[in-house]
């Protein structure tokens, strides 16, 4: 029983140093300013000018950062809605811990009106380009920039989706124990993404774990 015991500390103890490097390397990546060479601006509502990167910045930075990402939109998803077409895409990474992860955002582009009618333009291209910016907004790109997105914060509403790397080889077991013992499936990922962000720390993580 003691082997057992020990066992399923060390496990715990691994995932949660993972899960700790992770989330240092998250904090360390959204406090880091942007190379003002790759900011650009654009004329917004009212005169107001805003600052952006572009497509291939934040692919770059990707690069970087996360070697192998990949990036899918989800062509059921596209609609057009109050002035905007808006679509769902999904980033996936490679931690180098091993982790893979997939992080979903919605894009949006506003409908550009000329004489009452729709400009022609590309904008799936468009909604692709905001969505994958805030999706490297989550893994603390350009913060200094897009700090203030609504995708950025922690949300308490999850799909099963939405957490599958959770339930990869690795961190299943956890997973289906926190599941099996509190049934509390999205408290369990609502807590887990507070440490990713940076807001718990390992040890309110661990106490969750072993309750």
């Amino acid at each position: 029983m003691s082997n057992i015991i020990k066992s399923n500390s060390e496990f715990i103890s691994n995932i949660t140093d993972s899960l700790e490097s992770i989330s240092k390397r998250t904090r360390e990546q959204r406090h880091t300013k942007t190379d003002t060479k790759q900011i650009k601006t654009r004329q917004g509502k009212a005169g107001k000018k805003f600052k952006y990167v572009d497509w291939g910045t934040v692919a770059d930075w990707l690069d970087r950062h996360y070697p192998g990402w990949s990036f899918t939109s989800v062509p059921e998803s596209f609609r057009e809605y109050a002035g905007y077409v808006q679509g769902y895409c999904q980033l996936k990474i490679y931690e180098k811990e091993g982790l893979s992860r997939e992080i979903g955002s919605w894009g949006s582009k506003e409908i550009i009106l000329s004489d009452n009618k729709p400009i022609r333009s590309d904008y799936y291209k468009a909604v692709e380009s905001d969505a994958l910016k805030r999706c490297a907004a989550r893994l603390g790109a350009f913060n200094d920039i897009y700090a203030n997105l609504d995708e950025f914060y922690i949300s308490d509403e999850f799909e099963l989706k939405d957490i599958d790397w959770l339930i990869k080889p690795g961190l299943g077991n956890l997973y289906k124990h926190f599941v099996e013992k509190k049934k509390d499936k999205k408290g369990f990922v609502l807590h887990l993404s507070k440490f990713l962000n940076g807001i718990e720390s390992k040890e309110d993580l661990e106490k969750e774990i072993k309750n």
